[in-house]
């Protein structure tokens, strides 16, 4: 399957394609470039709420193997310039958790560099790897696809972006230290 984007999506492989001076690819068996992926994390931990919380490369690496393993329910969606990973994104696929026969996407998390994301082509990184959510998201049957923003990060741009995008606004987040 190919999105809008020329994403390609299957199981399997992933094949990168050119938009707009970037690649998208879905991660699979071929990545090679845990690094960058991790660092790149790292860049959206520490600009994120949870920056007091100490980053855990081990657990980017897990995410990475568990979406290289099990590539139908889990995804990492990544988006390159010609030298770098600019933007990724997790997401899951299950059912509710307290219902059955219809499998939601869940966006555990969704980041494009601050240098890039403040300038045009930011937005058709996140356009292109949002894009891939939704092809990734109708290959595998999905009826809807929910994006979780706890970052606190430029919390009116990614609301804007996100209604733009056709997504509905169902509730919210909270929290309190305790």
């Amino acid at each position: 399957m190919t999105s809008d984007l020329g994403l390609r999506d299957n199981a399997q492989t992933a094949s990168p394609t050119l938009r707009h001076g970037f690649r998208f690819e879905v991660l699979d068996q071929s990545f090679t470039d845990v690094q960058g992926l991790v660092e790149l994390a790292r860049s959206a931990h520490d600009e994120s709420r949870f920056s007091y919380i100490p980053f855990a490369p081990q657990k980017v690496e897990a995410i990475i193997r568990r979406s290289m393993e099990d590539t139908k329910r889990h995804g990492v969606l990544l988006c390159r310039d010609a030298t770098q990973l600019v933007g990724m994104v997790y997401c899951s696929i299950g059912e509710y958790h307290i219902g059955a026969a219809t499998l939601l996407t869940t966006i555990h998390n969704m980041n494009v560099r601050p240098d890039v994301r403040h300038k045009l082509r930011g937005g058709y990184a996140a356009l292109g790897l949002l894009r891939g959510v939704e092809s990734w998201s109708q290959a595998r049957n999905a009826s809807e696809i929910l994006f979780h923003v706890t970052s606190d990060v430029e919390l009116q741009r990614t609301h804007s972006f996100i209604k733009k995008r056709g997504y509905r606004f169902i509730g919210g987040s909270y929290a309190k230290s305790i």
